[in-house]
């Protein structure tokens, strides 16, 4: 139990992949008609919910509680208190799989605790160091608070039913334009460097501020609803910036290591979703859930298990190389992706590519339970046994 409070990654990387295997068999068991919820929400609107604050919100927590010290040179959270945000995550799961029994309202209460005490936790972090640079990713926290709370006041019917998801999609596709234009660039760097390549990736600049800049108005355009026709041209022009930047990081040169490739193909599904969400604007032929789809399952699936292996591997102290095991958890992943953004695209082949996404998914998750989990429970594999 020592080893697994430790360090925010163990506990809560656990619990995203668990949650990852369990809620999507629930959903799955659900569609079926075996088994009815006991959620005011309806299955679909769980689904969707989980999927973005349940399941995501365990993976941003276990990459932050143990970032964010790094960054600010400030304490970890660890022991009881890491337990206690656990616990408040878990109690999160349980009220909204049965918020039909203990009311909306507590449900809902509970639901946003998680988010706000982690938010709190990243400002007191990042403003008593002084850290300025990271303020933004304590305000996307911030903002994934209200979009959960939003989207429990749209199940109230207080609020407009589409608003709040597509806002915690907006904010997770920011937060990984933002982190993971600057992990994917420096790990990258670091194995090339190693290797003695003669090019680098390009270091951070004003062409990515430019990028992120319209990614932030484009989303922003998107989520208030502004006229699809006119936005189609910037999601386009956004989404081929996104490839600009990424060929800026030398993928090509990293595809001897999945460690550290499965990160690039990560974030050229942020480009992806903007490139089907133009074209959704235009043409019927691609519907808008493909674009959505595109960045959940496609760049928050992905690079959360490129960033839950590489953290695993690093902080346990084992070697920073991707087994045959771990490559096929990308594999995996990345057909979980491709099948789900396909189905929309395919409605002849709906119900077929839908299991198949489900199932894929869920052995990307279930095998790295199975390969991970040891790591994530037990010691450092460098730390001495007890005499």
């Amino acid at each position: 139990m020592r080893s697994f409070l430790s360090l925010g990654f163990r506990p809560f990387f656990l619990a995203m992949a668990l949650w990852a295997v369990a809620a999507m068999a629930l959903f799955t068991f659900g569609a079926h008609g075996d088994i009815v919820l006991s959620s005011h929400f309806g299955l679909y609107a769980w689904h969707a919910h989980e999927m973005q604050f349940g399941f995501v919100g365990a993976a941003v927590a276990g990459f932050l509680l143990t970032a964010v010290p790094n960054w600010t040179g400030r304490p970890a959270l660890r022991g009881r208190w890491l337990l206690a945000v656990l616990v408040l995550w878990f109690a999160g799961r349980a009220a909204m799989l049965w918020s039909a029994d203990i009311g909306a309202v507590p449900a809902a209460l509970i639901d946003t605790a998680f988010w706000l005490v982690l938010a709190v936790f990243i400002l007191v972090a990042v403003t008593g160091a002084r850290n300025l640079r990271n303020i933004p990713v304590a305000i996307a926290v911030l903002a994934m608070a209200a979009a959960v709370a939003g989207n429990h006041l749209a199940q109230a019917g207080i609020s407009p039913h589409r608003g709040p998801l597509i806002f915690g999609v907006a904010v997770m596709v920011m937060l990984i334009s933002l982190i993971g234009g600057r992990i994917v660039p420096n790990f990258t760097r670091n194995w090339l460097a190693q290797r003695e390549a003669d090019r680098l990736p390009a270091a951070f600049g004003l062409f990515d501020r430019v990028v992120l800049a319209l990614s932030l108005a484009v989303m922003a355009a998107w989520v208030a609803g502004i006229d699809r026709a006119g936005l189609a041209g910037a999601c386009l022009a956004t989404g081929l910036l996104h490839i600009a930047r990424l060929a800026r990081w030398r993928p090509q040169a990293t595809l001897a290591e999945p460690l550290v490739w499965v990160m690039h193909l990560g974030y050229a599904w942020v480009a992806a979703g903007f490139l089907m969400l133009g074209l959704s604007m235009l043409s019927p032929a691609v519907p808008e859930s493909a674009a959505i789809h595109a960045w959940t399952a496609g760049a928050m699936g992905t690079m959360i298990l490129a960033i839950s292996t590489r953290a695993t591997l690093g902080h346990t102290g084992r070697a920073l190389t991707a087994g045959p095991g771990t490559a096929l958890i990308y594999a995996l992943v990345s057909l979980a992706a491709l099948t789900r953004v396909a189905a929309p695209v395919l409605p002849d082949r709906f119900i077929l590519l839908i299991a198949s996404a489900s199932s894929f998914w869920i052995a990307a998750f279930a095998l790295f339970l199975v390969l991970y989990g040891p790591a994530l429970l037990g010691p450092r594999a460098d730390e001495s046994p007890p005499a």
